[in-house]
């Protein structure tokens, strides 16, 4: 869940999958571990693994200054796009060992404060406001967390965040936008995908 929080504050301050073009240079990803397909919009492109993992270690950094938290690196990147500075999508698993939905829910609320408090600590003057809910996505319950930063009255970034488990494996999504037409583009191609349950 924490991806999207290194790449952002990095601006302000490998799953098996497999990929093809689709109309409009389009990219159509596969996701084997998850039986999950994507199609990323066509105006994004990739973050190569150097560069992501340079911007996690930056954002682990930031969220120990700002919150004395350390962030214990455990998450595999599945995919990573983006478009200009604050509009991207990205997705990751863990391994987990815990199945009781009340300790999932308990650890997932953890880390979102994290996240709310690094946010408040770099942004003083910026307007934070949150949401937790569920969506469906083709069929399956995803846990979603929603974050709303009005950095100023012309600048509005927009987070989300959605997790589920599948079986051994947590699988988080994150979404950010800084304006609502990239949202809409970015939220179509994840509520459109499709997770092939057996």
């Amino acid at each position: 869940m924490t991806n999207f929080l290194f790449f952002f504050l990095e601006l302000i301050s490998n799953s098996q999958h497999s990929l093809c073009q689709t109309h409009k240079n389009e990219k159509k990803i596969y996701i084997k571990d998850f039986k999950w397909t994507i199609t990323i919009p066509e105006s994004f492109d990739s973050i190569n693994a150097i560069e992501w993992e340079r911007l996690k270690n930056v954002g682990r950094s930031e969220t120990f200054k700002a919150t004395g938290v350390t962030v214990t690196p455990s998450s595999k990147t599945i995919l990573t796009f983006k478009k200009q500075k604050f509009n991207y999508i990205d997705a990751s698993y863990t391994i987990i060992d815990y199945t009781d939905k009340e300790e999932y829910l308990d650890i997932l609320k953890y880390g979102t404060s994290v996240i709310y408090n690094t946010f408040k600590a770099k942004l003083p003057n910026s307007k934070l406001d949150t949401l937790y809910s569920e969506e469906k996505i083709d069929g399956l319950l995803f846990q979603t967390f929603k974050l709303i930063i009005n950095v100023s009255k012309s600048q509005t970034i927009e987070v989300r965040s959605y997790s589920r488990i599948f079986s051994d494996k947590q699988l988080v999504i994150n979404i950010t936008a800084d304006n609502e037409e990239n949202l809409k583009l970015l939220l179509n191609a994840w509520e459109n995908s499709k997770f092939i349950i057996e």
